[in-house]
């Protein structure tokens, strides 16, 4: 299969699951803490992928720790995680 083929289809793909979670994002309950998580954690992500020598420094552990950190969907689901559970709900 053609590579162009393959990349238009990745791109149709990205394209549908961003949708998606923009329509999900949208119908829910946007309160302040609601904000405050999603917008925390978007900058965190995008700063994460942008600034990969900002884990330089961590130990390897044998686990490639340093390449799931630089790829900020991680780093950005648990700080949602941690903030979602720890933020007061009201």
């Amino acid at each position: 299969m053609p590579e162009s083929v393959i990349g238009g289809a990745a791109i149709i793909m990205f394209g549908l699951i961003t949708a998606a979670g923009i329509k999900l994002i949208s119908q829910s309950e946007m309160s302040q803490r609601n904000i405050l998580i999603l917008a925390l954690s978007l900058s965190f992500g995008i700063g994460m992928s942008l600034l990969p020598q900002f884990v330089a420094h961590i130990p390897d552990f044998g686990i490639k720790l340093k390449l799931l950190l630089t790829t900020g969907l991680i780093p950005a689901g648990l700080l949602a995680f941690i903030l979602n559970a720890t933020l007061p709900k009201k």
